[in-house]
């Protein structure tokens, strides 16, 4: 994994019986301590900054690393392309 190297991390996440879902700044600290803390390895969403602009092999290992951690719906809000949006949205 690529380390994130954001200090101030900021987070909402919300638990439920089988998932959870997080809303915030930097994803993938915040997604590893979630998933740690809760137990639950099932994301419902993560609604947040990606600062994901370009397509290239970035992007191909953050849509793969959320996927095949069992994110059924990442939703980049902003600080992404509206091309990088539409692959979230595709896979």
């Amino acid at each position: 994994m690529i380390p994130d190297l954001v200090l101030d991390d900021i987070a909402l996440a919300n638990e439920t019986d089988k998932s959870f879902c997080i809303v915030l700044i930097a994803v993938f600290v915040i997604y590893v301590n979630t998933q740690r803390v809760t137990e639950i390895e099932c994301i419902a969403g993560i609604l947040g900054d990606f600062y994901i602009f370009e397509t290239n092999l970035k992007l191909a290992h953050t849509i793969d690393y959320l996927y095949e951690n069992k994110a059924t719906k990442p939703l980049p809000i902003h600080c992404v392309s509206f091309k990088v949006k539409s692959l979230f949205i595709k896979k």
